[in-house]
């Protein structure tokens, strides 16, 4: 038997899809771009976004960034879970910040600090959104809602005192971004800010950070999407098209869309009387560019087989 991982060896024919994948994120006039890369489970949709992934890693003037809603939608806020995986690996690309001059420099770490915080602060929201419907549950008699009330509502304690917000900034201050103990920046009025305005500002110093840093694009891969519950399914996308969906980027999303569908069904369900598909229609206007990958035919399942049982064996020219 093989492990059900995704691979980097192409011995599906995915050549042109991945070619196509990386032809759309990597051409600027396109950009802000969602892509979903569509098939059942097990048809190679991990594969073939690894391929691209690889293929952007090589450049250096591309951010790469790899999530899966999957991992945290059971401690975690999916859509802060989101952003601060971005942010994080905006931060590690230290040769982004090291090429610019000290005018641009102290800009984009100023930036980068103030998203960071509002992640944060948005993250402390969603902790307290869980710790709400945990003690509802709880107070109803619902035992499920236990787990989740414990740890939550001292989070939620904390969100409803706004002297004690900036508690969550402490940990940014912290972070060696840049190795420069002298970074100050406050984000004014946070705590009475209303949740649109943040959005917007988010978006806003989003943009200037990607700009000042001077990157062709930063590409974003979602993957497992479809394993995720229904809510975790609208938050993340709601996550990429309401923050982070700015000139300079790109979504590369891997689902099956029939799951996808139903979510946003679950949520939007169908109007009485009326012709629509709620499901296909929001879907088209999140994912711009639909990449399907049609499912194997048996003489092509057998080709599959043959070439990885040929693998076992046969040994790249530089071993």
């Amino acid at each position: 038997m093989w492990h059900d991982n995704e691979t980097s060896v192409d011995l599906l024919g995915f050549d042109q899809l991945v070619d196509t994948a990386t032809f759309l994120v990597q051409s600027e006039e396109l950009l802000p771009l969602t892509v979903g890369v569509f098939g059942d489970w097990g048809s190679g949709k991990s594969s073939l976004m690894r391929m691209v992934h690889e293929r952007l890693k090589s450049d250096e003037e591309y951010v790469t960034v790899s999530f899966s809603p999957w991992q945290h939608e059971d401690y975690d806020d999916v859509k802060a879970a989101l952003m601060a995986a971005v942010m994080t690996t905006l931060r590690d690309r230290r040769d982004l910040f090291d090429k610019l001059n000290e005018n641009v420099f102290e800009g984009a770490r100023g930036l980068w600090v103030r998203l960071a915080k509002r992640v944060d602060w948005f993250r402390t929201i969603g902790f307290a959104a869980k710790g709400l419907g945990a003690v509802a549950a709880l107070s109803s008699g619902n035992p499920l809602g236990a787990g989740l009330a414990v740890g939550s509502v001292d989070d939620l304690r904390h969100m409803v005192r706004p002297d004690q917000l900036e508690k969550a900034f402490e940990r940014v201050e912290d972070e060696k971004l840049l190795e420069d103990p002298a970074v100050e920046v406050t984000v004014t009025g946070q705590n009475r800010e209303s949740i649109d305005q943040s959005i917007g500002e988010f978006r806003r110093d989003f943009e200037a950070l990607l700009e000042r840093l001077e990157v062709k694009a930063l590409v974003v891969f979602i993957d497992d999407l479809d394993r995720c519950l229904p809510a975790n399914i609208l938050d993340t996308v709601e996550a990429v098209r309401l923050f982070l969906a700015v000139p300079k980027t790109a979504f590369v999303i891997g689902a099956d869309e029939r799951i996808v569908r139903h979510a946003i069904a679950t949520r939007y369900p169908e109007l009485p009387g009326q012709a629509v598909n709620i499901g296909r229609d929001y879907l088209e206007k999140i994912i711009q560019v639909p990449i399907r990958i049609p499912p194997m035919t048996p003489s092509e399942a057998e080709t599959y087989l043959n070439l990885l049982g040929c693998s076992l064996y046969v040994k790249d020219e530089g071993e």
